[in-house]
């Protein structure tokens, strides 16, 4: 077992993530690429007996892993790096996912189903793209689903794949290719929890037989428990092959919606061909359960319904903020939807005044009109004026002559009517 500081081929080990019987999973660090990975490095071949056979196994899987991994181009799907052997241990570098299994939300109330759901949804979406590659994953179960910190899926462990043909599309149940049963020394790999009826009988299988292990994994998750009662492994395979699972019992059953519960029992149908025929049917059957998720908030979103040249946010579409604003809007709002303002009646034919022309409700083109009061103001005025002329004119009039000066005839005067218009 190597230890954290020691160097494995181009890698240098940093933690142990998890041990078995064959080897270990490290973390280490990719001194060629720069980059944290997982590395899973199978212990020595045995020099003689089952222990080898089974060791060349081990090995031949992680090979296999490699290469299913490598044909699976889907974000849900863990990448592989690298794959190769040294000092006589084959190892198989992967893309490092730090985060829990789904094992660890088994049942977890303080979890909402719809997040399970969209779990559960990115799980099926990974598996949808492993079989349009003609693969099967064969051990689809809890612990090979991983949640990232940030929420992504990542399915793993696809070492159980293999398809006798290549032509092989286990995703057309029409087209269902003999999936050889793996065994190492007579027993089934694989989670038999898990395994589909069809699985278990080592009958031809198809993508559907993943679809029957997820159901399950999707049962348990809301459930808290698996759908079989069984102690022993051999009531364990009667269960699955002849009891039906009709319900989703429980609190966590209960709360899921009627149509959420109906597609995860079609899954487990012994039936092949009474489940969903491929995981996108599965999908698009419960996506509509799952809510959009919301767009970023972008910063200039309410600049825009203002139009160009407006780069102040809006408070909250105020229309008293609207009234307050100096200059006159562009005329053209494209998709601009305003408010009406508080007791504006609405324009005959039932459009708004603020489609497409959102100035008009609050600045009205046409003339002034002059009201009574500032008609009386502006006459009080013009009479005041005269009065002032009047006087000034009739004290002129008064002043004696300088002496010796001849005296100038007085001038006309002309009379000067103003007329009033009448109030109104």
């Amino acid at each position: 077992m190597l230890r954290p500081g020691d160097t494995f081929d181009r890698y240098v080990i940093e933690d142990v993530l998890g041990q078995g019987a064959m080897g270990c999973v490290y973390r280490a660090s990719d001194m060629k690429l720069q980059r944290r990975v997982a590395l899973k490095v199978l212990s020595p071949d045995p020099d003689t007996g089952a222990a080898a056979m089974e060791a060349a196994e081990a090995a031949h899987r992680m090979r296999r892993e490699a290469l299913a991994s490598a044909q699976i181009d889907h974000p849900n799907a863990v990448q592989v790096y690298d794959v190769g052997e040294h000092d006589g241990c084959p190892y198989i570098a992967m893309e490092l996912i730090v985060g829990k299994t789904l094992r660890a939300y088994i049942g977890s109330i303080e979890v909402p189903w719809a997040m399970k759901l969209r779990w559960l949804l990115d799980t099926a979406r990974a598996l949808g793209a492993a079989h349009r590659a003609g693969l099967v994953h064969r051990d689809v179960k809890a612990d090979n689903v991983m949640v990232r910190e940030d929420g992504a899926i990542k399915v793993l462990d696809f070492g159980v794949v293999r398809a006798v043909r290549d032509d092989a599309n286990p995703a057309d149940p029409k087209g269902a290719p003999a999936w050889t049963k793996l065994t190492v020394d007579g027993r089934i790999l694989g989670t038999p929890a898990y395994m589909a009826p069809e699985q278990l009988n080592a009958t031809p299988l198809d993508g559907r037989a993943d679809q029957f292990s997820w159901g399950v994994m999707a049962y348990e998750l809301f459930v808290g428990a698996l759908p079989w009662d069984a102690a022993k492994l051999t009531a364990l395979f009667v269960a699955i092959l002849t009891q039906d699972v009709k319900e989703l019992p429980g609190a966590g059953g209960n709360a899921l919606p009627t149509g959420v519960r109906a597609a995860i029992l079609k899954t487990l149908k012994k039936d092949p061909a009474e489940r969903f025929a491929t995981m996108e049917e599965l999908i698009a059957a419960l996506e509509p359960y799952i809510a959009p998720q919301p767009a970023p908030a972008s910063s200039s979103a309410a600049n825009l319904r203002l139009g160009k040249g407006y780069t102040e946010p809006l408070p909250s579409m105020d229309p008293r903020w609207l009234q307050r604003r100096p200059e006159t809007p562009p005329a053209s709002f494209p998709g601009a939807s305003n408010p009406p303002l508080p007791g504006t009646p609405a324009p005959p034919g039932g459009a708004s005044l603020h489609d497409n022309a959102p100035t008009q409700a609050l600045v009205r083109p046409g003339r002034s009109k002059i009201t009574p009061v500032v008609v009386a103001i502006i006459a009080g005025v013009l009479v005041l004026i005269v009065g002032i002329v009047i006087i000034l004119s009739s004290r002129s009039n008064d002043l004696p002559p300088n002496v010796g000066e001849p005296v100038a005839p007085p001038p006309k005067t002309t009379a000067v009517t103003i007329r009033l218009a009448p109030r109104a």
